[in-house]
């Protein structure tokens, strides 16, 4: 019923307890029929609808309906700060506990109206007549284009796989498959895989453990090679029956980022089944303010490993013997996107460290099959980064006396400082701090409320664990996990500050260019 979808929805906005939103899910499914129960997941999950009425000409018809002045009903907004919640609640209907509504011929009766602004009116008129205040606010939300789903793909499909005890991938599976999509709830949580499904089924996926090699058990006596780590979406490319599907870590269902996959692996053999990493197009600032657009390189897939071929399962081989068809399944040129990542074989651990890698290495055993209950892959990350940057702000924080937030800055490429991290300088020993606190107060240029410009002279070792593009703040990028090494204050002047060219060093390894 349309009072009960409304009311869940509500909840799951507005609550930011999980306990709630669960409980709220629980009962809503186990007090609607199939069908409607189908129905709100598709709202909940994957809906999108553009805006039917401006805002201005529903505004026009609420005074035209409650007869009150304009300044009131903004008032009211600047207290609500919603305008569907400004418009539920000046409607009101306090009597109305439910419309009777169904939730689809609630829909049904907006999408035959919606294209026809007089129609529209003459529904909205209608509603506010009808409708309960949850079930107002939900209408809102709809003809004024706020409306979003609620619910995201990996919380929706654990929720009903551990509900209705049916297996992750395969709820997940149907979840995103809209075109081949179930009928009704219950087929939704059927926990048997269909014909059709179960050609696309996922491969259980490795493990990876950020474990000391040294610790691992057999670690020393096994056959190693040291794989680059790559950041980006670990995925099972499915090619079956002249269709791509593509699983996410954690056998998690992905539709496709890539506009035409077969085109992008067509050229592969049926049945074919690799797994690798999906990097997105790089977001390049627009001309055009508030625009973005995607970079040309568009998407890469870079393989490292296969688990099946022209329909024959490799998972029980060794991974030297995958290596090995996979370097002869794209010994020819290939298109333009996808790449094998390459490798080094260790003859032990001690080479690991002789080896350059801005990212790491994850370490894999050649003599072992693909199997979820073998020893994990190991990653290993790189040694922490580190570089000089100069005090430039700080701004007092109440609740602690004689402690700032600081943020630090480095050279441009014109030699003009950038802000590039905001750190409590919480590393640092209590005379340290309290002698920082005077140098603040005793060299502070300008202020801004409880912000501080200081003289930019005092440079600070900041440590990190890599750099990641960010293209909403000044210096296009952010540290990960950023922390105050030292406090320079009696430093040499040779002591150099650092530049944003020293932290633009690539993300993914040099040894597989994209061209």
């Amino acid at each position: 019923m349309l009072d009960h979808f409304a009311s869940l929805y509500r909840t799951l906005l507005l609550d930011k307890f999980p306990e709630n939103r669960i409980l709220a899910l629980e009962e809503f499914l186990r007090k609607n029929e199939e069908m409607e129960n189908k129905l709100a997941l598709d709202l909940l999950h994957a809906y999108k609808i553009k805006p039917l009425v401006r805002r201005s000409q529903l505004l026009e018809w609420l005074l035209e309906y409650t007869k009150l002045p304009e300044w009131l009903i903004k008032e009211s907004h600047d207290v609500t700060g919603d305008w569907s919640e400004t418009f539920s609640l000046i409607i009101g209907n306090p009597q109305i506990r439910s419309s009777g509504y169904s939730l689809r011929r609630f829909l049904d009766e907006i999408d035959q109206s919606k294209n026809k602004l007089e129609n529209l009116r003459t529904l909205t008129l209608s509603f506010w007549d009808k409708l309960s205040g949850p079930e107002l606010f939900f209408f809102h939300r709809l003809v004024l284009g706020t409306y979003k789903p609620l619910l995201e793909q990996g919380f929706l499909s654990r929720f009903l796989s551990k509900q209705y005890r049916v297996e992750q991938a395969l709820v997940s599976f149907r979840l995103n498959r809209q075109s081949l999509g179930p009928e009704s709830f219950r087929e939704l949580i059927d926990p048997v895989w269909q014909k059709t499904e179960a050609r696309a089924r996922p491969i259980p996926f490795r493990e990876i453990s950020a474990q000391d090699p040294e610790s691992g058990s057999g670690v020393q006596e096994a056959n190693w090679i040291a794989e680059p780590f790559v950041s980006g979406i670990r995925v099972q490319v499915h090619l079956i029956n002249a269709e791509v599907h593509f699983w996410a870590y954690g056998e998690e269902y992905m539709p496709s980022p890539i506009e035409d996959p077969l085109s992008f692996f067509g050229f592969l053999p049926e049945g074919t089944v690799l797994e690798g990493i999906l990097t997105g197009p790089p977001v390049v600032k627009s001309q055009v303010k508030g625009e973005k657009r995607k970079g040309e390189s568009g998407w890469k897939f870079l393989a490292f490993d296969l688990l099946q071929l022209e329909y024959q399962e490799l998972k029980s081989h060794s991974l030297s013997s995958r290596k090995q068809k996979l370097d002869e399944l794209f010994k020819d040129p290939v298109r333009f996107g996808i790449r094998v990542i390459t490798y080094k074989v260790l003859q032990n651990l001690e080479d690991l460290p002789l080896l350059e890698s801005p990212t790491g290495w994850v370490l894999k055993s050649l003599d072992e099959p693909y199997h979820p209950e073998q020893i994990p892959w190991i990653r290993i990350k790189p040694p922490g980064r580190q570089v000089n940057a100069v005090l430039m702000y700080a701004e007092a924080i109440p609740a602690r006396l004689s402690v700032y937030q600081c943020t630090f800055g480095i050279y441009n490429e014109d030699q003009t400082l950038v802000p590039v991290v905001r750190l409590i300088p919480e590393g640092l020993p209590d005379p340290l701090v309290t002698r920082l606190h005077y140098w603040i107060q005793n060299n502070t240029l300008q202020r801004f409320g409880p912000v501080r410009v200081v003289r930019p002279q005092q440079i600070f070792q900041i440590g990190f664990d890599d750099v990641i593009e960010n293209q909403r703040l000044k210096a296009r990028l952010t540290l990960k996990n950023p922390k105050i090494l030292a406090w320079l204050p009696d430093r040499e002047k040779s002591l150099e500050i650092g530049s944003l060219d020293q932290l633009k060093n690539p993300t993914d390894p040099s040894v597989f260019p994209m061209e």
